[in-house]
């Protein structure tokens, strides 16, 4: 696979289409495996849901090297189904409600179903409450299928955001579940670019299932693998006027590499110089304590797991419009093949 913003697109517009949903990740996949498996030399699912991709250098006792990079997105699952085809819904993941009104929605029933938020018109709203963000439990999904919804749905039917991905200028491009289709796509290209004849690991790709709700695909790939070194991929905040600079990255700049006491400094050093020998453009972000991302539950898994955290800079997280940079998502790829290239 080439290693270019083009080929990138194509990828992650062809993942960001595959519905995945905390919860229903598990059904993706015949759609992976046709999309991607050509670049592996097996597969098998994860007991979470999640999916794992192999590749073998041929060198025996060689180290496994995991590559983590949750496929799950936020979503909704039906709670009740009302009369009028109406339904009630929960989230699944973090969700700012704000965002809600007038969203399209599909909902994953015995088919895919179109829906939209229900939007209560300017002219009708409650003016004390104008500008507070309305509680879940108050917005309802309009199906527009009346009893039939019934026959369809299901309480416990998951939902996701239904937009669909558009390139943007200069290199930028929109849509939902890049948190973290994103990431899923530099780690594929990345290892689909790898030279052969110069990896120095047995590669394992877990695209986790369930990050979004607690980091659990995390600890279980990591205790399914057993890795000896561990990249994880994951998006990280993006700036924009008015926050804070110290919290977030710039899109367009390269990916973050994350000083935690979670991620291991003599690794995260080491991908650091491989970047700048390569002059591949990286970012710095500290954090505390956790990350919010499976290299917390993966450090721990097992009898420990050396990690590395690397960010995609994104902006609109958690919204049906997520936007990232392709540029970044090149650079995170080209950074993953050098490294398993050379060796830690």
């Amino acid at each position: 696979m080439e290693l270019n913003n083009t080929e990138l697109k194509r990828l992650l517009f062809a993942l960001s289409d595959i519905p995945s949903v905390s919860g229903m990740e598990y059904t993706a996949e015949e759609a992976l495996c046709e999309l991607i498996g050509e670049h592996f030399d097996f597969y098998r699912k994860e007991t979470s849901g999640g999916h794992i991709f192999g590749l073998r250098c041929g060198k025996e006792n060689a180290p496994k090297l995991l590559i983590d990079t949750h496929f799950d997105e936020v979503g909704f699952m039906v709670t009740d189904i009302l009369e009028d085809g109406f339904l009630s819904v929960t989230n699944v993941g973090g969700i700012d409600t704000r965002i809600l009104p007038a969203a399209k929605i599909n909902v994953y029933g015995t088919r895919t179903v179109p829906a939209y938020f229900a939007s209560t018109p300017p002219h009708l709203q409650d003016r004390s409450k104008a500008g507070s963000a309305p509680e879940l439990d108050s917005l309802l999904l309009d199906t527009s299928l009346g009893e039939e919804a019934k026959r369809v749905v299901r309480v416990g039917t998951l939902c996701g955001f239904a937009s669909k991905c558009e390139e943007l200028m200069f290199d930028a491009v929109c849509g939902h579940g890049f948190d973290n289709k994103a990431s899923c796509a530099a780690a594929i290209a990345g290892i689909a670019a790898i030279d052969r004849d110069k990896l120095k690991y047995d590669i394992y790709l877990h695209l986790a299932a369930r990050e979004e709700v607690g980091c659990i695909g995390g600890r279980t790939g990591g205790y399914d693998i057993a890795p000896d070194l561990a990249l994880v991929l994951d998006a990280e905040f993006a700036d924009f006027p008015g926050i804070r600079e110290d919290k977030t990255v710039t899109r367009g700049k390269g990916p973050s590499l994350t000083a935690s006491p979670v991620c291991d400094k003599k690794l995260t050093a080491r991908v650091k110089k491989i970047a700048d020998e390569c002059r591949i453009p990286v970012q710095k972000i500290a954090y505390a304590g956790r990350t919010g991302t499976d290299t917390d539950s993966l450090n721990i898994s097992g009898v420990g797991v050396p990690c590395v955290l690397m960010g995609i800079p994104l902006s609109g997280m958690h919204t049906a419009e997520e936007i990232v940079n392709l540029n970044d998502l090149t650079c995170a790829a080209r950074l993953i093949k050098e490294f398993a290239e050379r060796g830690e």
